[in-house]
């Protein structure tokens, strides 16, 4: 993925262009080399990647409107996103004749944004010529064109009846902020931190302008932030892609996946589109001393590597963090027969399948299945039959498991009119292949750990909000007060399975 200058010696890693998610509805042109040309005669060159932003920000469908009503660009710290909100802002303000509205979640965040934009124009001097009025207040600061003057062809004929010019206003985000304003345009800088409130009092400020757009514009969320409506979005986003469905909101982030190494150049050349323009290799390792001495590798990993944290219900309280990452590792292939597992959320809002096999190796592998429309973690349970049948016919001589006690145990009669053959886990069964799961990832015995995982994001997420239940004396997995349950319920099944149930050991060793 990281795109390297390695064939020299001495050669220094570039960031990369192409972002990790790119999800653009579809469009027939874009406004963006236009704008990217205004910002370039006042002076500013953009990145290459800023350029790629600028133009999937601005497209436009075939009816000339904008291609998505709301966009997100998601980057790392000091990368340049306000080289992204400037040719933006700049263009709608000076070529459409916007009127924006530039937000920040703090007032010294959006003043800093004034004092760039500002900056520009007044360097300018044919934007400069243009500007009635710049209003310096503090928590007021704003810049207001002059009106457009009527144009008359050499004909004599009214070709614009001219108008108000554009304005650009900044403030910090509060829960009343916005109203009593109607923009076209909306940019939401820091958008991590914007609440519920704060969008409600923006939102409906565009309601009204015939085509609006909301430009938002975020780190990834730094840890301890709760951050609803970003994760929201970008769960929907990778829904959406798992889909394969036609994108409706512009999202574009940089950034590596949990788990993967944040000390090595790679990873930083990876997660950072202006590494080696304006992050450097020696900057980076500094930060990653300072973490690293002051516990704190984990911010790293969000604030430079572009890792994005947990949901504030992950809490590693069975599996720690540490634990579940040192035991990634992807084979190349399953090794058939396999045991799977198929579990139910509790209220039944999805349903995944899980897959256990017993590698060349000897350890023991488990990871969501997967075709070519992503992991099997899917909304509701009426494809699960489809599925499960699918698998078994693709793995001759496999096992599908699953617990009859539990959510799942309501699809048994679906599997059995089908003829299709399952393994039942009883109560105890729950608790000993919770045990199995445990100790196979961390284990008092360092050296039996001998699960390893394929480091999905799904999985990844469940096994954080994990918790755990008594049943007498032994746990078993809480599938109730757990965050995500049924994508680990299903692997600890998976793993039952592969132990337990009726797989020919000769095939399986």
């Amino acid at each position: 993925m990281t795109r390297s200058l390695l064939d020299a010696p001495g050669a220094v890693l570039l960031g990369q262009r192409q972002p990790r998610i790119r999800a653009v509805p579809p469009w027939a042109a874009t406004a963006g080399p236009e704008a990217l040309d205004l910002l370039r005669s006042a002076g500013q060159e953009p990145d290459p990647w800023q350029c790629d932003v600028v133009n999937d920000l601005l497209a436009e469908d075939e009816h000339g409107m904008a291609a998505a009503r709301r966009t997100y660009t998601i980057v790392p710290r000091q990368n340049g996103k306000g080289g992204c909100i400037e040719p933006v802002e700049l263009y709608g303000m000076f070529i459409l004749h916007e009127t924006i509205l530039h937000s920040a979640h703090l007032f010294d965040t959006a003043r800093d944004a004034f004092s760039r934009a500002l900056a520009l124009i007044e360097n300018t001097p044919d934007l400069d010529r243009r500007v009635n009025r710049v209003n310096r207040a503090h928590g007021k600061e704003g810049i207001e064109l002059l009106p457009r003057p009527a144009v008359f062809g050499g004909d004599g004929l009214l070709y614009d009846r001219g108008g108000p010019g554009g304005n650009l206003y900044f403030h910090a985000r509060t829960k009343g902020g916005g109203r009593g304003k109607s923009p076209q345009r909306l940019v939401l800088d820091e958008a991590f931190a914007l609440t519920k409130a704060q969008l409600a009092a923006l939102l409906y400020a565009i309601s009204a302008q015939a085509d609006p757009q909301m430009n938002h514009f975020s780190t990834p969320p730094p840890i301890g932030e709760p951050c609803e409506l970003l994760m929201g979005v970008r769960a929907g986003v990778l829904a959406g892609i798992a889909a394969r469905e036609t994108p409706r909101i512009t999202w574009i982030e940089w950034g590596v996946e949990r788990g993967t190494d944040v000390t090595q150049p790679t990873t930083w050349a990876a997660a950072n589109p202006a590494y080696g323009i304006r992050i450097t290799e020696r900057g980076c390792r500094d930060e990653l001393d300072i973490a690293v001495n002051g516990g704190g590798i984990e911010e790293f990993g969000v604030e430079r590597c572009g890792i994005w944290p947990l949901t504030g219900t992950a809490r590693w309280l069975v599996i720690s963090e540490a634990e579940w990452t040192a035991a990634i590792d992807v084979p190349d292939a399953p090794r058939a027969p396999l045991a799977f597992g198929l579990e139910v959320e509790w209220d039944r809002s999805a349903a995944a399948f899980g897959v256990a096999w017993r590698r060349a190796d000897g350890l023991r592998q488990v990871e969501l299945t997967k075709d070519d429309t992503g992991e099997d973690y899917r909304p509701g349970t009426g494809w699960c039959l489809a599925r499960g049948q699918e698998l078994l016919k693709r793995w001759p001589g496999s096992v599908l498991v699953l617990d009859p006690g539990g959510p799942a145990g309501s699809l048994l009669k679906d599997f059995e009119d089908a003829n299709v053959p399952i393994v039942k886990m009883t109560m105890s069964d729950a608790a000993r292949s919770f045990g199995d799961l445990h100790d196979g990832l961390a284990g008092e015995d360092i050296a039996a750990r001998n699960v390893r995982h394929g480091n999905q994001d799904a999985l990844n997420t469940a096994v954080a909000g994990a918790v755990e239940r008594k049943i007498g004396d032994a746990r078993a997995w809480d599938r109730q007060h757990s965050t995500t349950f049924c994508p680990v319920g299903a692997v600890t099944a998976a793993l039952w399975g592969l132990r337990n149930a009726s797989i020919p050991r000769s095939k399986v060793y």
